[in-house]
């Protein structure tokens, strides 16, 4: 979520006023591995279906975006068109907000008991098969072709490869570990891969930038190879912590709360003014404690929030066992 704050500050404010272009764009390259790691890592645990499930990704969105919307018109005296936020982000229609991720999570999470049930009874050549149609969708006709069914990666077909892959690698982690030095490998890959784009985009040699540009766009087969590398590593760590799940729960709130687009555009405007011409790392740190202060607040006020509006009609749901009757 840090990333995706940061990604978002850079790509929607400094890349377009900066004399240093190029090395921003090489980092919001490097920072766009959010989504499809989320994505894997639902894939990785599994989604289960249930209303719970449903409520605990819309509730959040209602609540927040109206409250933001209250709260920057009627305190802060903000003039906007209400129409083009909340009942944009309410309705999940699909536009070009930042908040566009819902819509198809929504959907990935609806028809994940027929991925799930593919995976788990599906035999190993079945499971390439799908891979390999999948990949032709989401590379050939989405990457390559600018086909709608795939097009920037942004629809449910991706989200679906990206589940499968995550429920392969937890499925096969087993296997995939006994290569020897696995992590090793890993870790001298991830760094070349992020030099190389840091050198290629920074190089100014349009050859050059449109390789690094490869790994930036959803649907990229360079994009994919990034973020499973990111991914994979972390599965070779164990971390208990009460604390850490705890938190981990405010992470859907950082996203609500940052990319809602009255926020979204105070930040960048911060953004801007931080803008040193003369000195581009120490804009990225102001930069870089900015966001993490926008995530550490967004987890304050979802601790408050949550249990005063969102955790009563999770109880509630509980009590009268709605779960039971969509559960799968």
């Amino acid at each position: 979520m840090l990333s995706i704050v940061l990604y978002h500050m850079l790509i929607f404010g400094l890349n377009d006023i900066s004399e240093n272009y190029w090395f921003y764009k090489a980092l919001t390259i490097l920072l766009h591995f959010g989504v499809p790691v989320f994505i894997l890592i639902s894939g990785w645990f599994g989604i289960k279906l249930s209303v719970k499930r449903i409520i605990t990704i819309l509730l959040p969105l209602y609540t927040y975006t109206l409250a933001v919307y209250f709260v920057c018109i009627n305190i802060i005296g903000i003039k906007t068109d209400i129409s083009g936020g909340v009942i944009s982000s309410i309705l999940l229609c699909k536009d070009s907000s930042p908040l566009w991720f819902i819509q198809p999570y929504l959907l990935l999470c609806l028809i994940s008991p027929i991925l799930n049930s593919f995976f788990e009874n599906s035999s190993l050549g079945n499971k390439i098969m799908i891979y390999i149609l999948l990949a032709f969708v989401v590379f050939g006709l989405g990457f390559i072709g600018n086909y709608a069914i795939a097009q920037e990666g942004y629809t449910l077909f991706c989200f679906s490869y990206l589940y499968l892959i995550g429920r392969g690698l937890r499925k096969y982690s087993g296997c995939i570990n006994r290569i020897h030095n696995l992590k090793q490998y890993l870790f001298v890959f991830l760094f070349l891969i992020v030099i190389a784009i840091l050198a290629f985009k920074y190089s100014g040699i349009k050859l050059l930038s449109m390789i690094a540009g490869g790994f930036f766009a959803y649907n990229s087969p360079l994009m994919y190879l990034y973020s499973i590398i990111i991914f994979y590593l972390f599965s070779f760590y164990t971390i208990e912590s009460k604390v850490i799940n705890h938190i981990s729960k405010g992470a859907f709130t950082i996203y609500l709360l940052a990319s809602n687009p009255l926020i979204m555009a105070w930040t960048t405007n911060k953004a801007l003014a931080w803008y040193c011409p003369d000195s581009p790392y120490l804009s990225i740190l102001w930069c870089c404690l900015f966001s993490l202060a926008i995530c550490v607040i967004s987890l304050l006020l979802d601790l408050i929030i949550r249990p005063v509006l969102i955790q009563p009609i999770l109880i509630l749901i509980n009590r009268i066992k709605v779960n039971k009757l969509i559960a799968i």
